[in-house]
């Protein structure tokens, strides 16, 4: 082989390498994920979940318990009550256990059939992520490794090394397609929805640019 075909070949396996075997994010934090990066996303992830549990808050409160319930026709599998108590569960599987399990969260049906206990708990899970503040749950920085646990049906359970940075994107992506589901099946039940419930911030503010832009 001649050596310009030699060297472009071992470019390319390097390439190669580094797209299949990437560095873990604890060897990355010194250069790309620093602690001040992560605080600052830490606090706009935080705001963003609390938007949209604050947003489901003020739906519930008033919502009648016979609706919050109701489960039939399309969504006689998955009422209102059931997608609630299935978000809740999800932040409390990232704020009361490391490592982070979420297929062994915590199942109360009292937040699938009580409205004001959906509320309540809504009010306790914005209060513990505001505290979160530049530490995770088990006290560690922000951008410090979290080990989630990964249970593929009836496989074994293996773990993944993430972030809470990551970890309240992902809550944060869940929580807004939820409610989007929640908005189609209050519309259903003849539920009045307000505009933005179940919409991104980011989409919000994409509609109103495009609107002033037309």
């Amino acid at each position: 082989m001649l050596p310009e075909a030699r060297a472009q070949a071992k470019r390319f396996k390097g390439r190669i390498k580094k797209y299949l075997y990437p560095q873990p994010i604890a060897q990355k934090k010194s250069s790309l994920y620093t602690e001040d990066m992560n605080s600052d996303a830490r606090d706009h992830l935080i705001a963003e979940n609390t938007h949209f549990l604050e947003q489901l808050e003020r739906t519930l409160i008033d919502l009648p318990a016979e609706t919050y319930c109701r489960s039939e026709g399309p969504f006689v599998r998955g009422g209102i009550g059931k997608h609630v108590r299935h978000v809740l569960e999800f932040y409390g599987a990232l704020l009361s256990r490391v490592p982070v399990d979420y297929d062994a969260r915590k199942r109360d049906p009292d937040l699938e059939t009580v409205p004001q206990a959906a509320v309540e708990r809504i009010r306790s899970i914005v209060a513990q992520l505001r505290a979160l503040g530049s530490s995770d749950p088990n006290g560690q920085p922000a951008g410090s490794p979290l080990t989630v646990v990964c249970a593929p049906g009836d496989g074994e359970a293996q773990t993944t090394t993430s972030t809470v940075e990551r970890e309240l994107q992902f809550l944060s992506s869940h929580t807004v397609h939820h409610l989007a589901i929640i908005a189609i099946i209050m519309q259903y039940l003849g539920v009045e929805v307000p505009a933005d419930f179940g919409v991104a911030p980011s989409t919000v503010a994409h509609e109103r640019a495009s609107r002033n832009g037309a």
